[in-house]
């Protein structure tokens, strides 16, 4: 996979993992096939004001947040 330029290996949900996505799944009645996490190793760590307009994305298809 291919994220900002970055490749990354893609792995296995984890059984945990895949039970969330079964929740959200539910309650969005969407299809989602991948989950993308961000490691934060302390409260200085944080995600900035970003869009979800990478190309890899399909425009129409939602993203759970």
């Amino acid at each position: 996979m291919n994220y900002s330029n970055i490749n990354f290996e893609s792995k296995p949900l984890t059984k945990t993992l895949d039970k969330i996505r079964e929740k959200i799944e539910q309650e969005t009645r969407s299809c989602y096939n991948s989950v993308l996490m961000n490691f934060y190793r302390n409260g200085n760590d944080s995600m900035g004001w970003h869009s979800d307009d990478e190309n890899i994305y399909n425009p129409q298809a939602p993203i759970a947040s």
